[in-house]
């Protein structure tokens, strides 16, 4: 249930960063409706990114996170004392971990992606990460 929520939290942050409130105008500058703008005069040493190239970046880091964690998530509890795993076992088989279990979603020590637009699981990794994004997002 707790993956389930964290995606569709996900799914909701990643919309409502899209599309909530933003508009063009007159001169092509998206404007959130919801924002405060401050007047602002630049001194020169700003740096100046718009909000798809930042909102582009925000999914990048999101997926990256994802990634690390699906395939962090194949070696997690395997091996809590040396010898550890190292670059020398990916690609090899996964061993079990100390509760004698493999993971679900695959057996080889490699990067784990999803595919066909099916929506990435959290776990504990993301959350305070999850907090901080919905704090952004509530305090604008």
């Amino acid at each position: 249930m707790k993956q389930f929520i964290v995606v569709v939290t996900t799914f909701t942050m990643f919309y409502e960063l899209s599309a909530r409130g933003n508009t063009l105008t007159n001169n092509n500058k998206i404007f959130d409706s919801e924002l405060h703008y401050s007047l602002y005069v630049p001194d020169g040493t700003e740096r100046i990114i718009s909000r798809t190239v930042y909102l582009d970046q925000l999914q990048g880091f999101w997926l990256a996170q994802c990634i690390a964690n699906w395939t962090g998530l194949i070696t997690e509890m395997d091996k809590i004392e040396a010898p550890f795993y190292t670059d020398e076992n990916w690609g090899d088989p996964d061993q079990k971990n100390i509760w004698g279990n493999f993971v679900h979603h695959t057996n080889i020590i490699d990067y784990f992606f999803i595919y066909n637009d099916k929506p990435w699981g959290a776990d504990d990794d993301t959350d305070i990460e999850y907090m901080y994004q919905h704090l952004l997002d509530i305090n604008n």
